[in-house]
């Protein structure tokens, strides 16, 4: 149930379908479609749920303050939510629930006693103002969680003591990581010229994934004939040369948010023309291999599973210097910024265009490092001990 879409179904494929019947719990929005299409596709049994289940956002680069207006609307759609939940549950009474992220753990409290509540920790824990809110998530989870997965061993000393089983399970790259690694072929087919040099953005104009800050920096670097992709942006409404019409201004005026102040930092910098921007896609890796590198400038401590795709398709990463990050990415094996400084990671994209020596270096050995953490047979092994009963972490 619920997290990102790639992340929950490398756990499906590394589930063994000979032992266990596995059913997805799927939520199916306007945007979210995709996701159902291809769990369909890769032939499992789907559960179609409508805006459902609904994340408590209250984690790091998405926490609010606990009596705003966005968290008391959270709060009661979640409310609503737990009906709709329970019912599946008794109707499919499963021996075991997943939970895909900790933004969920509300729907421990839903199972049977003698239901088994598996939790991956996908977010990284904020305390808030007080740490009420974080007390409360964490008391849920003890009480009614048996085994928690987290994705770094920075995750998992946050959280500190458990009565749960914990376990670290890092993200593994896509089992579907495959094709061509002609950099000029792969350009030509995606329709992108082949002189100029690309640096790809993967988090669409969401705050946490720090759009703004490569916009800024975009204006900055002084390497000539580069663009940037922004994969994740919503095209049809997002298409700047759009920006004029009338539609466009009235959905200004109405959607006062993150997504408005990046358009138009594009606009005030002038880069309608070096920021090109792209819907969300399933699979990454032909953008990997036609770009110079990958840049995730996050504004809080974040896991990025990209960032571990790059490396195996030896792409040099620019990130934050962020302490949750190092496990994955730090100055052995890759290009840290000074977070919040556009400067800085105007610097480093250069730096990186223009330095391939040095870079060659860092990307063999972040290669060796996700073959090492991140290979999908050890993924696989990892979520058989999770799922076994007798497993003592």
């Amino acid at each position: 149930m619920g997290g990102a879409t790639v992340s929950g179904l490398n756990i499906l494929k590394a589930i063994n379908k000979s032992k266990y019947e596995v059913i997805v719990y799927c939520n199916v929005t306007l945007n979210s479609r995709e996701a159902y299409n291809l769990f369909i596709s890769e032939g499992f049994d789907v559960i179609r749920a409508n805006k459902s289940p609904i994340s408590y956002k209250h984690y790091s680069g998405a926490e609010h303050f606990a009596l705003s207006i966005t968290s008391l609307i959270n709060i009661i759609q979640i409310i609503f939510d737990l009906k709709k939940i329970k019912k599946k549950i008794e109707h499919f009474n499963p021996d075991i629930i997943i939970i895909n992220s900790m933004t969920l753990f509300w729907i421990s409290i839903l199972a049977k006693k003698n239901t088994e509540i598996i939790m991956f920790f996908r977010e990284t824990f904020v305390n808030g103002i007080f740490g009420l809110r974080k007390e409360i998530i964490k008391k849920v989870i003890e009480k009614y969680v048996n085994k928690i997965a987290f994705i770094s061993n920075f995750d998992s000393e946050a959280y500190g003591y458990s009565l749960c089983k914990k376990f670290v399970i890092y993200n593994t790259y896509d089992v579907n990581l495959t094709g061509k690694s002609d950099q000029s072929l792969i350009k030509k087919e995606l329709g992108l010229p082949k002189a100029t040099k690309y640096i790809l953005f993967v988090g669409g104009f969401f705050k946490l994934k720090g759009a703004h800050l490569l916009i800024e920096a975009a204006s900055k670097i002084k390497t000539k004939d580069v663009k940037f992709l922004f994969l994740g942006a919503k095209i049809q409404e997002l298409k700047i040369r759009n920006y004029k019409s009338s539609i466009f201004k009235i959905k200004q005026l109405i959607n006062n948010n993150y997504q408005k102040k990046c358009i138009n930092l594009i606009r005030k910098l002038k880069l309608d023309n070096k920021i090109l921007l792209y819907p969300q896609v399933s699979n990454i890796s032909d953008f990997l291999k036609a770009s110079e590198m990958l840049v995730y400038p996050m504004t809080s401590p974040h896991q990025s599973r990209p960032i571990i795709e790059a490396g195996f398709y030896k792409i040099p990463v620019i990130v934050n210097n962020f302490e949750n990050i190092s496990e994955i990415v730090n100055e052995e094996n890759g290009f840290l910024f000074k977070n919040g400084d556009s400067n800085d990671l105007a610097h480093k994209i250069d730096f990186v265009l223009n330095n391939k020596s040095i870079v060659n270096v860092k990307v063999e050995k972040n290669y060796l490092l996700v073959n090492k953490n991140h290979s999908f047979n050890d993924y696989k092994l990892n979520i058989y001990k999770l799922l076994l009963d007798n497993y003592s972490s």
